[in-house]
């Protein structure tokens, strides 16, 4: 037609790896199997190949989506402490990949993003569910939730406190059950130690058990340390006032033409 322009539009594909905090996170109402997450970006890296348009996003807030289950989570960090996981792992929501977790008297959310800890199926091991969190900086406060997938009777659940020598500080115990029974396992370090890695299992009874699996939530901590402290004991704790981790890492996956 005449007076017609023709407007020539560039696809640019972005990817860049965001470390921060999420601030907000709500239901896509038009896409139930995705979340929309706010995030306060601390840091926006280039990912190579791929244009980077988040390079100044870095004390700002974004808007992503984001599918409601996540697979192939290596670590987690909020920009300053990373943690990384045992394996690979993925991630769901209370009501989707997992059934239940507790009211907030008991944790922080009721529908937290749990991480999913199958069994290993080694009937030798007591103990075949386990999850290692090890961190890239010590800490002298750490705390993570835990349920398990088995319901009647309770189960103990064990989270193991070492320092950067691969020394044990100290272990808490905890019987629960599954049903709506996450409970916090913190402890805070004294007499200047710290923790630089914290092993999460669950016993279980070969011969009777089917479900032998738990998941964990709610990652916090407080108090990051650059220095190696002597042997000293540990202190169980019951409440909050830590920071939580949230940004996942994931292991990439490129195909050739990526």
């Amino acid at each position: 037609m005449p007076g017609m322009e023709m407007v020539m539009v560039q696809v640019v594909e972005n990817r860049a790896d965001i470390a921060g905090r999420i601030q907000a996170m709500r239901a896509d109402p038009e896409r139930p199997d995705y979340r929309i997450v706010t995030i306060e970006v601390h840091s926006a890296a280039p990912v190579e190949g791929y244009a980077n348009m988040f390079t100044s996003a870095a004390g700002t807030r974004l808007e992503i989506l984001v599918a409601a289950d996540q697979s192939g989570v290596t670590s987690i960090t909020d920009g300053v402490l990373t943690v990384e996981l045992g394996t690979e792992r993925s991630t769901g929501d209370i009501g989707v990949k997992w059934g239940s977790w507790s009211s907030t008297t008991d944790a922080e959310s009721a529908t937290p993003v749990v991480f999913y800890v199958p069994f290993l199926n080694d009937p030798t091991d007591p103990a075949s569910a386990v999850e290692t969190l090890s961190f890239d900086k010590d800490v002298t406060t750490f705390g993570v939730e835990v349920e398990p997938n088995v319901f009647i009777p309770p189960h103990n659940i064990r989270a193991d406190f070492y320092d950067r020598s691969g020394a044990l500080v100290g272990s808490i115990e905890r019987l629960l059950g599954g049903d709506s029974s996450a409970r916090l396992f913190a402890a805070n370090a004294t007499a200047g130690d710290s923790f630089a890695k914290v092993v999460l299992s669950m016993e279980f009874d070969p011969g009777v058990d089917t479900l032998k699996d738990f998941a964990f939530a709610q990652v916090r901590y407080a108090g990051v340390s650059q220095v190696v402290p002597e042997p000293s004991s540990l202190a169980m704790l019951l409440g909050a006032g830590m920071v939580g981790l949230i940004a996942f890492s994931t292991r990439r996956r490129r195909s050739n033409a990526a």
